[in-house]
């Protein structure tokens, strides 16, 4: 046994059961929108760490403190490393990131850490430190590091960062946190775009949001950089919405005077401008109920109506399996908007849920495909865009 295994035991406790494999992560935990901060990359050590048989997981070290050194290094190609921090106390002198938890890949100052997991792969006698798409098993990885040679077993060995990378740590509400970053300033090739909240990185709808999002027709919570996605819409915050999405539509009837509707009312205005051009209307006693939240069909009706589809024959509503549930009232305004690809059924793409209140998802993945039926915006590709027959 080479004379660094002692470490191994040692560590196999202080690591636990972290699977670093790339068949089964644990996703870190959500966190707000942070910063970074550059740090002397010789206070730190990157380790191949084996663990079970032949496997390796990523082990960061930080020297904190000169009272004692955390590490030794030996050799070249690979260098093999003495994890000496099991061998003392290391409060205070030592730290160690040791799962996704402590450490996550950024790149173009944004983190990357929901879309990438951060695995070790062995490539002939070689390990690599890559980074594994989470949602996308076809997607090239991105190779952050490599150890130069296949170090013995049971035998910690130093990774190389790839030109480009860098440790930088995390910064949150101003303060640097213990976080670890592998660091690009430039977004790796192959790589998405990181998802604009830090909730939607793996959303169905994410596409259409931050399509959205990106035009300022929708916007998240700036308290926690969330989008909610799951949360209800409102009949006034869909008015808003509209107002934005179709602001160049025409007006096409005189402005209307709710009872429930204030001048003073945040909404008043997206109100009116949607009832004028033909997107929302009112109920017979003359209220709009701003804040009632707005079932699906409602959203599909109002987006046929302002955008005045032509009326066609609902055969093609077979598609739906529970087309029955549709309001006789709403059977061709939704034909028509199935006709233009505008209704999106997730998870079930012939489950349209009509009655369902409509999600703040629901309600941008149909807006969007309402305006690339109107030739603003370019087709997202999605297996739930319902096609009529």
């Amino acid at each position: 046994m080479h004379r660094f295994a002692s470490g191994v035991a040692a560590l196999t406790f202080a690591l636990g059961t972290v699977s670093a494999t790339l068949m089964g992560p644990s996703l870190p935990v959500l966190a707000q929108a942070f910063g970074q901060q550059d740090v002397d990359q010789g206070k730190f050590i990157l380790l191949a760490a084996p663990y079970g048989s032949g496997a390796y997981q990523l082990l960061v070290l930080e020297q904190l403190s000169d009272q004692r050194p955390c590490w030794s290094e030996q050799g070249a190609n690979p260098i093999l490393v003495d994890p000496l921090l099991t061998q003392f106390d290391f409060t205070g002198i030592c730290a160690r990131s040791t799962d996704s938890n402590g450490y996550s890949i950024r790149m173009a100052e944004r983190d990357y850490g929901l879309i990438y997991q951060i695995g070790v792969t062995r490539q002939d006698n070689n390990l690599l430190l890559v980074g594994i798409n989470r949602t996308n098993s076809k997607a090239p990885p991105i190779v952050l590091g490599q150890t130069n040679g296949l170090p013995p077993a049971n035998t910690f060995a130093k990774f190389e960062l790839s030109s480009g990378w860098r440790l930088t740590k995390r910064v949150s509400n101003g303060k640097v946190v213990g976080h670890v970053y592998l660091t690009s300033d430039t977004v790796a090739a192959g790589a998405p775009a990181p998802s604009a909240f830090r909730d939607t990185q793996t959303h169905w709808a994410r596409d259409y949001i931050d399509a959205l999002a990106a035009r300022q027709i929708i916007s998240g919570f700036a308290e926690d950089g969330t989008f909610r996605p799951e949360d209800p819409v409102t009949r006034v915050q869909f008015a808003a919405i509209v107002n934005k999405a179709f602001a160049s539509a025409p007006n096409n009837r005189s402005a209307a005077s709710f009872k429930d509707i204030a001048p003073q009312f945040w909404g008043f205005q997206p109100i009116q401008a949607a009832y004028q051009k033909g997107f929302l209307s009112g109920y017979p006693d003359n209220t709009f109920k701003p804040n009632q939240q707005i079932p699906r069909v409602q959203v599909l009706v109002a987006l046929a109506s302002g955008m005045q589809l032509p009326a066609i024959e609902a055969t093609n509503l077979s598609l739906y399996q529970d087309a029955s549930q549709i309001p006789g009232w709403a059977t061709g305004p939704v034909a028509a908007a199935t006709d233009k690809q505008i209704v999106v059924n997730y998870p079930n793409v012939k489950q349209l849920n009509p009655n369902r209140e409509a999600t703040r998802a629901e309600v941008a993945a149909f807006v969007y495909q309402a305006l690339v039926a109107m030739g603003e915006l370019p087709a997202i590709p999605s297996p739930y865009i319902a096609v009529g027959q």
